[in-house]
């Protein structure tokens, strides 16, 4: 079953470096991320980047642009360079067909973000030298690590759900495009919604909390959504069906 998964995964690698159409705008859009937020922030804000939970934002955004790059392609690219077919036909179970296509994904976007962060370390350390090596303090370090799985793990299961059927790449990535940024906007939308009397308690409740509290609470409802859509994605996944459209 794992060798099976990782023959997946070598495959989208493969055709992401090799035969991929959308090679030039993916590693142009990697490209962008990585001379921002490795290079260009880094030097700009020094230390705070290291240490300020307030820039955790971006390693909610970077993975998750990351992986619907290569997640949008997983089935709906198959389809529209007609190799879906060879691919359900061959022996690979169901499975290892779709924790590949989802794996190759999470790995991608996790391998980019983790090497941001080396970069961004190395740039601080680089052009704002204090006399001593500086680093990620704890609470930033295990926050981007976590955001970055989960994230990442969550956009793949969504992102093949909408590949899964879609008729091109374009119109699976569209769909995840707007999943996405409902899901990033719905809370900021629900708190806007709040009556006033309601929204200031709520909101000063909220910055008397404990940071750890809300890393260990919030990456627990993550993992229980990771979850739940790894599940479903996997109720769709129906290889005859897939065949037949």
């Amino acid at each position: 079953m794992i060798g099976d998964i990782l023959t997946v995964m070598w495959k989208d690698w493969r055709e992401l470096v090799f035969h991929r159409a959308s090679l030039r705008g993916t590693l142009a859009s990697a490209a962008v991320v990585i001379i921002l937020l490795g290079l260009v922030f880094p030097l700009r804000i020094g230390g705070a980047w290291l240490g300020s939970p307030m820039y955790l934002v971006y390693w909610g955004w970077v993975p998750s642009m990351l992986v619907s790059t290569l997640i949008a392609d997983s089935f709906a690219g198959e389809r529209e360079r007609h190799t879906l077919e060879t691919l359900l036909a061959s022996r690979l179970g169901d499975g290892a067909i779709l924790l590949g296509k989802i794996g190759a994904s999470v790995v991608y976007g996790c391998a980019i973000t983790f090497a941001l962060l080396g970069a961004g370390l190395v740039t601080v350390n680089v052009a704002h030298w204090a006399g001593q090596p500086a680093g990620y303090t704890p609470f930033v370090t295990a926050a981007a690590v976590s955001i970055t799985l989960l994230l990442s793990v969550a956009t793949a299961a969504v992102g093949a759900l909408a590949s899964l059927h879609a008729a091109t790449v374009r119109q699976a990535q569209q769909t995840l495009n707007v999943v996405l940024m409902t899901a990033g906007l719905l809370p900021f939308l629900l708190i806007d919604l709040l009556p006033s009397e309601m929204r200031a308690p709520l909101v000063d409740w909220a910055a008397r909390v404990d940071p750890a509290l809300w890393l260990i609470g919030g990456s627990l409802l993550m993992a229980g959504v990771d979850v739940t859509l790894l599940r479903l994605v996997s109720r769709r996944f129906q290889r005859g069906k897939l065949l037949v459209d």
